[in-house]
């Protein structure tokens, strides 16, 4: 039988490497999984958003835009809506490698098709057309959005959240932020079309596949 300094001894690298295990296992950092519980009441279990809390789609966004805006939400420059203090206040709550992590969870996830043509009335044709001359360049021909260009997909998104969005750009409750280049972009594009041509550029959108997402 050993002296019991010599078992103290004996047994402090695995004392070590037990403390160690529990330490880890207490601090991991959470997954993408976990972090989307706290947003699915809002954008529902698959990220396909809930028209009725006019709160869009997000599954199948890309990365950098959904950190981004997440940022822009923590740091009170992404919009002056009542929803966006919500949205404040989840942000704000996530480190910045969370808001990576559960952005990359959230590209990860399979876009839902959301066909909401039948909320909007519009002229397809037409709306090809003012789409392609006023949109396309940035968010991609079929609304898929573009990476590149740091413009969100469009398509399969919910037709009256997307019109909301482009009245807040018009009235400047978004897109006002000295710190919001790309949101300020789109106040001056949203400032180019309204009306009718509007709707039919919506109607557009709403009629494009779930098959696109951003690359």
């Amino acid at each position: 039988m050993f002296p019991i300094s010599v078992r103290i001894k004996l047994l402090l690298p695995v004392i070590i490497l037990i403390s160690l295990t529990v330490s880890f296992f207490s601090y991991a950092k959470p997954t993408g999984e976990a972090l989307y519980q706290q947003c699915v009441a809002c954008h529902g279990v698959k990220g396909e958003g809930l028209p009725a809390l006019n709160a869009p789609a997000i599954a199948g966004q890309d990365t950098a835009y959904l950190s981004r805006q997440l940022l822009n939400f923590s740091s009170g420059i992404r919009d002056k809506s009542e929803q966006a203090k919500s949205m404040a206040l989840i942000a704000k709550a996530l480190t910045k490698a969370e808001v990576d992590e559960l952005a990359r969870y959230l590209q990860a996830m399979a876009v839902t098709q959301i066909d909401s043509s039948n909320s909007i009335t519009g002229s397809l044709k037409n709306g090809a057309r003012y789409y392609q001359a006023k949109c396309g360049a940035c968010h991609g021909g079929q609304a898929q959005g573009n990476a590149v260009f740091n413009a969100p997909r469009l398509a399969n998104q919910n037709s009256q959240y997307l019109l909301q969005q482009m009245r807040d750009f018009v009235v400047g409750d978004r897109g006002y932020a000295q710190g919001d280049k790309y949101g300020r972009q789109m106040a001056m594009m949203a400032n180019t079309t309204k009306g009718q041509e509007l709707t039919d550029i919506l109607f557009y959108i709403a009629k494009q596949s779930s098959e696109h997402k951003v690359k």
